[in-house]
């Protein structure tokens, strides 16, 4: 199924996000980090609300990435959809640091 998502970024996840796509970490070896990656390198913002589109074969919505999801994201909705609507806004890579690395507290 394809859902459109919403959720608003956690203040400061910001460069974990981008060393995670960067990087490779993001759901690394599981059946969805692929998918997740795509979806989330052409999700867009717009008014503080991150959305991407993704498809999902679980039996609850997102429920196999929340884990990952989690880490960034605050209010994750997930809409299933009948057709691929257009999203609006700013590139969410376009606003997450370069070259971002994370130090291991």
């Amino acid at each position: 199924m394809k859902y459109l998502v919403e959720a608003k970024m956690i203040g400061g996840a910001e460069p974990k996000l981008a060393a995670a796509l960067s990087g490779g970490d993001l759901a690394n070896g599981k059946a969805y980090a692929n998918e997740l990656k795509s979806a989330l390198s052409h999700a867009r913002v717009d008014g503080g609300v991150v959305r991407w589109i993704e498809t999902c074969h679980c039996t609850s919505p997102l429920k196999a990435e929340k884990e990952e999801l989690n880490q960034f994201f605050t209010d994750i909705r997930a809409t299933k959809l009948d057709a691929q609507p257009k999203l609006w806004g700013t590139l969410l890579r376009d606003m997450l640091p370069e070259n971002a690395t994370v130090s291991e507290a």
